[in-house]
């Protein structure tokens, strides 16, 4: 009872006789450790294979000799390992990625915890189809022949491609802030931080920007984040702008009664306060600061009336705010509370004469 016997049992089997005692045991062919007096086998040293066992009774007492015959088959135990190349995979991948299988064929392949997208049958695996994770993979090879069930493992990673985004909130910055300005980084951690061309203070590890201690201009800035757990790195940029915050005066036209003034630019020298048109003699705006913190003030020189009209529009044009306010509450008027830092064009309309300034929160 039990053959077939796997070549793995160390311990005799022995063999289940009724009739006569006192013969022989035999096998064929040869190959099979069989014990001629008691008949016990030992599978393990013994050739996998089937045999042919003959119990003898030999001649007596006026009787021929009595032989009897069974089958007994000694089989291998299944053997197997299997692995990965190039695991940790990203999950960008696409392509199934095969398994390196040595030793017994027909097995069964599963992966713990779920989530990995892999082929029972080949253990073929997708990565773009698995979620991100370390999973154990298992090539089960079933009980079979008196041998007990084969179960090879090997580890597998799928990594989630890095993502990222970065940006700074009131770019353009002006060169008179100390203070420095972070970056809005979401997404994968750990990055790098560089610009280009030369010029800009940046932290490599933060992004912070220090706008006083940089050369005014347009930088790129990059984020870069690592190749790691076979996905490729990832670069990610924008776009900030440090300015000598300057002034500028544009489009304006005065009333039907004087030529319109071409645009300059005015600087704001030895830190004065006032942004100053010399052209037009008999209409101006006059600004308390610029760039500002805060808020600011204007007054007018001239007025023309007791109405004014003062709009606030993004560095884009887009409209943010309009404000109608009686000349006589001009003085106590604050501007620009509500803005966040940035870059913003102020148009003062009063009658027929206008005036715009590019105006800069930090």
């Amino acid at each position: 009872a039990g053959s077939p016997f796997c070549k793995t049992l160390t311990s005799t089997q022995s063999v289940t006789r009724v009739g006569t005692a006192n013969g022989t045991y035999s096998s064929s062919p040869a190959g099979l450790s069989i014990n001629t007096s008691t008949g016990a086998i030992t599978p393990s040293s013994s050739t996998a294979g089937t045999y042919t066992v003959t119990y003898t009774i030999a001649a007596s007492g006026g009787c021929s000799a009595v032989s009897t015959t069974t089958t007994v088959t000694i089989t291998t135990s299944a053997a197997a390992t299997i692995s990965y190349t190039g695991s940790p995979w990203c999950k960008t991948i696409t392509t199934s990625r095969t398994v390196t299988r040595i030793g017994t064929s027909g097995g069964t392949y599963s992966a713990l915890p779920s989530g990995l997208m892999i082929s029972s049958t080949s253990g073929s695996i997708i990565p773009s189809s698995s979620a991100a994770g370390t999973y154990t993979v298992r090539y089960t090879i079933a009980a079979t022949g008196g041998c007990a069930a084969v179960i090879a493992t090997a580890t597998v990673t799928i990594t989630a491609a890095p993502i990222a985004s970065i940006s700074y909130a009131g770019s353009p910055f002006c060169k008179t802030i100390t203070t420095g300005q972070s970056v809005t980084q979401t997404g994968t951690t750990g990055g790098v931080y560089s610009s280009s061309p030369s010029g800009l203070s940046i932290n490599a590890s933060t992004g912070v920007v220090t706008p006083s201690t940089s050369t005014a201009g347009t930088y790129t800035v990059s984020y870069t984040i690592a190749a790691s757990g076979g996905c490729a790195a990832v670069i990610k940029t924008t776009t900030v702008t440090i300015t000598n915050c300057q002034g500028m005066i544009i489009n304006n036209t005065i009333s039907e009664h004087t030529n319109a003034v071409e645009t300059e630019e005015l600087i704001l020298a030895d830190s004065s306060p006032n942004l100053v048109q010399d052209a037009i003699a008999e209409w101006k705006v006059v600004f308390d600061r610029n760039p500002f913190e805060s808020t600011f003030k204007l007054s007018i020189e001239n007025a023309l009336s007791t109405k004014l009209e003062v709009q606030i529009l993004s560095s884009s044009g887009l409209l943010i705010s309009t404000r109608y306010i009686a000349i006589d509450d001009l003085g106590e008027a604050q501007f620009g509370e509500d803005l966040t830092p940035g870059v913003y064009f102020v148009l003062v309309k009063q009658e027929n004469n206008r005036q715009t300034l590019r105006m800069i929160k930090y």
